[in-house]
């Protein structure tokens, strides 16, 4: 199985949520980022944390 890069995988996910009548952030990330710049204020992961909702997590 060939894992893809997290820009790849965002693009991937986009058809499966197009027709979701909602306005949509794909943020697609590790562990190890999270916890190197997950907690910045001022950056997407840190919104995503505070704000967003886990839609599929694989454990």
């Amino acid at each position: 199985m060939r894992i893809l890069p997290p820009w790849e995988s965002a693009i991937a996910m986009r058809p499966s949520l197009a027709d979701l009548p909602i306005g949509k952030d794909i943020v697609v990330t590790t562990p190890e980022e999270i916890a190197c710049r997950g907690y910045v204020v001022g950056t997407v992961l840190h919104q995503a944390l505070t704000e967003g909702t886990v839609l599929y997590e694989q454990v």
